[in-house]
């Protein structure tokens, strides 16, 4: 139950951060919708926290929030305030990164 809490929370926090760009938020929504929906027996969406960071990139306060909802061996880091390094586990490579520029 607490971990729906915290995740409701960081939805509620998304909101208010995003209330004068409501069409911001339901993009973001909608990311989060399907990630959940395709959820049920499948590896983790790389491409969809992609999105979501790009989202929120001007908001690193929620983008590095989402840390506590990521998977092992999934991490999202700030680089120079000037970019975002999302880490992820990769067969071939071990860690791959994928950056998004504020």
């Amino acid at each position: 139950m607490g971990e729906l809490n915290g995740t409701v929370g960081f939805v509620l926090d998304v909101k208010r951060e995003l209330a004068a760009e409501p069409a911001l938020y339901r993009r973001f929504v909608d990311i989060v919708r399907r990630c959940h929906d395709q959820r049920a027996g499948t590896n983790f969406d790389i491409h969809a926290l992609h999105q979501i960071v790009l989202l929120l990139r001007t908001r690193p306060q929620l983008v590095l929030g989402l840390n506590a909802f990521l998977p092992d061996g999934y991490r999202i880091r700030m680089f120079d305030r000037s970019a975002y390094v999302i880490e992820y586990p990769d067969p071939v490579v071990g860690v791959a990164r994928l950056t998004v520029t504020v």
